[in-house]
């Protein structure tokens, strides 16, 4: 078992290091370096400061993108996947769409040693300002995305938090992060994770269809007991919405990120419909 006191934060760093940080709504240039391919139509970039620069956010935060697209400038809001625990890094997750620009653009085009233009971090939907002893993680699709940048953070910090995590995707070839988080889920007793799938697919026996109240509480029994964290697109949202009205969870208990939807606790990022 982890040392749950066994932690480490940005705020560890020298005095020195800490003004070389990445400052709040600052413009910069990052340089990817690395481009992950998470399943057939999920990759993740990989980016570094341009200028050295290490990255200070709160997990969960979003970043702004400013591009260039055959002439015109286009701006795209993607979350943040990877931890501010790990602040030399910054990492994005984007999901291809059918006919979405920006997604096609960064898949298409987008190779280590290129670089692009960001603005950030963003978003009130981040887990300083909204903490949790016992956080849970609710996500749909392409909204895994802010809600894997926090449980990253938690776990890198041996946090000792009550966690649980709750991922629906397509199929099980569709779930990104798989093999990651069942190696915390191996690794850590704190955290449970588990992942439901809309449609069959080869050789998965987990749950099946889309979420709904009884699934939701049979996954997470003490669900009001917890903080849930919620984020994935509209159509998942109005589910989930439905369910723990049903459920009767108050709403100081209940956050929530929308993909190219205007409820949330910010400016929705847009990796789902871009």
């Amino acid at each position: 078992m982890m040392n749950a006191h066994a932690s480490f934060s940005t705020t560890d760093f020298a005095p020195a290091m800490r003004q070389r940080q990445w400052a709040e709504s600052a413009k910069q240039f990052v340089r990817c370096r690395r481009i992950i391919d998470d399943t057939s139509d999920v990759r993740t970039f990989v980016f570094s400061a341009a200028s050295g620069h290490m990255f200070s956010f709160s997990a969960g935060q979003y970043l702004v993108l400013h591009l260039t697209i055959d002439g015109t400038r286009v701006t795209r809001s993607y979350s943040v996947s990877s931890p501010p625990t790990r602040p030399l890094d910054l990492q994005i997750t984007v999901k291809r769409v059918k006919g979405g620009l920006v997604s096609n653009w960064l898949h298409d085009n987008l190779r280590p040693g290129h670089d692009i233009e960001i603005e950030g971090p963003v978003g009130r939907f981040n887990f300083d300002d909204l903490p949790s002893e016992k956080p849970l993680f609710l996500s749909g699709g392409s909204g895994i995305t802010p809600v894997m940048s926090m449980l990253r953070a938690l776990t890198d910090r041996a946090s000792g938090h009550d966690i649980r995590f709750i991922h629906c995707a397509r199929t099980a070839n569709d779930i990104a992060f798989r093999s990651e988080l069942e190696a915390l889920a191996a690794r850590f007793s704190n955290v449970d994770v588990s992942f439901i799938c809309t449609q069959e697919g080869s050789a998965w026996q987990g749950p099946m269809g889309r979420i709904d109240g009884p699934m939701l509480l049979r996954l997470a029994p003490d669900l009001h007991q917890r903080t849930s964290y919620v984020c994935g697109p509209e159509r998942f949202m109005q589910t989930v919405r439905a369910c723990v009205a049903e459920i009767g969870i108050a709403p100081s208990q209940y956050h929530e990120e929308s993909f190219g939807g205007a409820v949330g606790n910010s400016m929705p990022p847009q990796s789902a419909a871009a």
